[in-house]
């Protein structure tokens, strides 16, 4: 597996973190296709205290919101009742959630 790299990019402040197998997978039958606690404890600690951006399928995968991390859910559809994360933001698409932008530097991930 190739290693985990967080990229700033100026001036918007917005870090990408990407984790995929050494074929190149992000997932497989709708989650990651390894378990590596090392991996989470790195990805963890690299977003600590920013805003986390992610899709709801994403998140429902992790099962739990991540300590110290403001969690902002974004979800495709806002036609209907939006589902509510107790420990997360929802937003709609990700022009609803610019105003997490706003509150520290972005690591999106998912």
């Amino acid at each position: 597996m190739l290693p985990p790299v967080k990229v700033a990019l100026p001036p918007a402040g917005v870090g990408i973190i990407v984790a995929t197998a050494s074929n190149g997978v992000i997932g497989r039958s709708g989650q990651l296709p390894w378990r590596i606690p090392e991996d989470f404890e790195w990805f963890k600690a690299n977003v600590r205290g920013d805003v986390l951006v992610y899709g709801r399928r994403c998140y429902e995968e992790t099962g739990r919101a991540i300590p110290g991390v403001h969690h902002t859910i974004v979800v495709s559809r806002g036609n209907g009742p939006l589902a509510s994360y107790p420990d997360a933001e929802v937003a709609v698409g990700l022009p609803g959630a610019h105003h997490s932008l706003l509150t520290s530097e972005l690591s999106l991930a998912c």
